[in-house]
């Protein structure tokens, strides 16, 4: 019986160390604050980058949808610095 608990030890060690690391491996900056507020902004920065290099004008949609979008990752990123919950 002993015999068969060391075989089984190390996979059972390494099955309890799988489980512990999984929510580090899940979250890769988990100490960011506001994190989904960090994902807004860098899909708003993506979404304006698309925008401003598309090449036709969104029907003519292009120049407020910017400026708008500037406005959001402002708002965004003040949000994220705000120390009040």
């Amino acid at each position: 019986m002993r015999r068969h608990l060391l075989t089984f030890l190390p996979w059972i060690l390494l099955m309890i160390l799988a489980v512990i690391s999984a929510p580090t491996l899940a979250n890769p900056q988990p100490h960011e604050r506001h994190h989904r507020i960090h994902e807004a902004i860098r899909a708003m920065e993506d979404a304006r980058e698309y925008i401003r290099t598309a090449p036709h004008d969104f029907c003519g949609h292009r120049g407020r949808a910017l400026e708008d979008t500037d406005r959001a990752i402002h708002q965004l990123r003040d949000a994220a610095a705000c120390e009040r919950y």
